[in-house]
């Protein structure tokens, strides 16, 4: 699977269980077999930092892509 080099947080499916990372990081930061659970941790650390969230299917192809950059929090990290 093809690793995502621009800063976001990055869910994805790999020897059996799911897995979250920054997407420029190869190291994921939580893994385990639920992949909501996944997702959700995903989606705080992206909200947190203001990141862009991708999260694959089980193939590794692209099945969402989720920004939670408000536009207030955006003008505060110009």
């Amino acid at each position: 699977m093809p690793r995502h080099t621009e800063p976001a947080v990055e869910t994805y499916y790999r020897d059996g269980a799911w897995h979250t990372r920054r997407a420029d990081c190869p190291d994921p930061f939580a893994s385990g077999p639920a992949r909501e659970h996944l997702i959700t941790v995903g989606y705080e650390v992206a909200r947190w930092n203001a990141l862009p969230h991708i999260i694959r299917r089980t193939d590794g192809t692209i099945a969402e892509v989720n920004n939670y950059v408000t536009p207030a929090l955006a003008h505060m990290l110009r």
